[in-house]
């Protein structure tokens, strides 16, 4: 295991976006032992609606271009 901690990226961010952010955050909760999870680029087609999300998601990055994330090397 590494203590480098998980860079996530979510596509999306209407129902299962929220979802899925909510479940990030909440994860050490359930599961203490599981690695650090950085809420790392939200992924959607509106910048202005995006830009939004992310900041109430707590997502430290955005993009329009799922396939450029898919590609970005860690």
């Amino acid at each position: 295991m590494t203590d480098e901690p998980l860079r996530i990226g979510v596509l999306g961010y209407r129902f299962m976006g929220k979802a899925h952010a909510n479940a990030l955050a909440r994860l050490p909760m359930f599961f203490p032992d599981a690695p650090e999870v950085e809420r790392h680029t939200l992924v959607g087609r509106d910048e202005e609606a995006l830009a939004e999300a992310a900041e109430r998601f707590g997502f430290a990055n955005t993009a329009t271009d799922w396939e450029a994330v898919i590609d970005e090397v860690d």
